[in-house]
């Protein structure tokens, strides 16, 4: 289906009931497809992010499960 993200976290917290990770490379930006899903998938709670280098999908991961 186009604009589902790449990852999902299917772990619940107290602030949502799972994660959704988008990973882009180099210079690639969401598509209108994806912006579209991101903001059905936020305004159900999830959390929703955009990781463009491992470092920064390590710090999403850890972060959410803080």
């Amino acid at each position: 289906m186009a604009g589902v993200p790449d990852l999902f976290l299917a772990l619940a917290t107290e602030q949502s009931p799972g994660l959704f990770i988008e990973m882009k490379f180099g210079e690639n930006e969401q598509t209108e497809a994806q912006k579209i899903m991101q903001r059905e998938l936020t305004g159900q709670n999830f959390e929703y992010s955009v990781c463009y280098t491992i470092d920064e999908f390590m710090t999403t991961i850890k972060t959410y499960l803080q």
